[in-house]
């Protein structure tokens, strides 16, 4: 495990289990996300390498697929809005009463 920073020493061994799994999750983490690892020997720099480019590609993934998800909201907000401004549209200019305006466009909003 990697040694305290200020005090040069390691207390994981001595902590309980959850200290244990929590201090391996956030170095992890830290290494998934391109943080600095300190590698000491070759093994460690080539695994290291590894991970931080696993890491990247899994964190581009994810924004990828944010960015899809966001652009697929956007597009059923437009179409749903063009499809309730059309109809507004032409209920107005057939003239329909604006209590049966408000009915259809419940039906529409709701359905």
């Amino acid at each position: 495990p990697v040694p305290d920073y200020i005090t040069k020493t390691t207390d994981l061994y001595e902590t309980s289990i959850w200290g244990k799994y929590f201090v391996s999750f956030y170095h992890a983490v830290w290494l998934l996300t391109g943080g600095e690892v300190g590698p000491r020997d070759n093994m460690q720099t080539s695994m290291a390498s590894v991970l931080i480019i696993v890491g990247a590609l899994i964190t581009a993934v994810m924004f990828g697929e944010m960015a899809v998800l966001m652009s697929n909201l956007s597009q059923r907000s437009t179409k749903f809005q063009t499809l309730l401004d059309g109809s507004l549209t032409t209920m107005q200019n057939m003239h329909l009463p604006s209590y049966l305006i408000n009915k259809i466009l419940d039906y529409i909003t709701t359905a």
